[in-house]
């Protein structure tokens, strides 16, 4: 007869263990895609670390070098001229500067003339006495034929001699056979013509202006 079986083990039912891996599994969660997470759900950025010391000053250097460095011109300026540009340049500048000494030489020459004019606006047109008006007009006359002539013995001239005078040294001025009878009679006589005044001032105001050099005046009475 066989002898019981003893039960080493405890009267007590181990109850089985649940299994781990089952126990913490979930179902998995439905596709979403990038769009549709909220933006709070998506992770931030990762901080930006500050540059250290070293990194800091290694950035100031290459700027630093960055500084000194110059990109190549050509600059039209920096090339020497030519020598045929300073040759027209010195040309434009002789020209310009004649230009002004001959144009304040022919001002200072002609000076007397404009001192003429402003005189002879003085006189009176209207003066009733030819013979008055005559005197002062063959006077100023005089004055501006001694500044244009100073070598010549116009000054003594009357007359006939001093109307060819006049006319010789303003050839381009024709003087009409009235106003000649008016300028060499009413010089002595006290006729009263007043409407010939007029054209004697004419005149006068026109051999201010257009009579001749002493060098021409030479060669057309020689």
């Amino acid at each position: 007869m066989t002898s019981p079986v003893i039960n080493t083990f405890n009267d007590t039912m181990i109850e089985p263990q649940a299994d781990s891996s089952k126990a913490d599994y979930s179902p998995p969660m439905p596709y979403q895609s990038l769009n549709q997470i909220a933006p709070q759900q998506l992770p931030n950025s990762l901080p930006q670390q500050p540059p250290t010391t070293g990194q800091a000053t290694q950035q100031q250097d290459t700027l630093a070098q960055l500084r000194d460095i110059h990109l190549p011109h050509n600059n039209i300026s920096d090339y020497p001229i030519a020598a045929g540009w300073w040759i027209v340049l010195l040309l434009i500048i002789s020209v310009f500067t004649a230009s002004i000494l001959c144009w304040r030489k022919h001002r200072r020459d002609n000076r007397y003339r404009q001192q003429a004019l402003a005189a002879l606006s003085v006189i009176n047109i209207n003066n009733s006495n030819s013979q008055t008006f005559m005197q002062e007009l063959n006077t100023l006359l005089k004055q501006c034929a001694k500044e244009a002539y100073p070598n010549h013995h116009c000054l003594s001239l009357h007359g006939v001699h001093w109307i060819e005078f006049l006319q010789a040294s303003a050839p381009s001025i024709k003087i009409e056979p009235e106003l000649t009878d008016f300028l060499i009679n009413n010089s002595y006589q006290p006729i009263s013509k007043p409407e010939m005044h007029q054209a004697a001032h004419d005149f006068a105001a026109q051999w201010f202006k257009q009579h001749i050099k002493f060098s021409k005046l030479v060669q057309a009475t020689s």
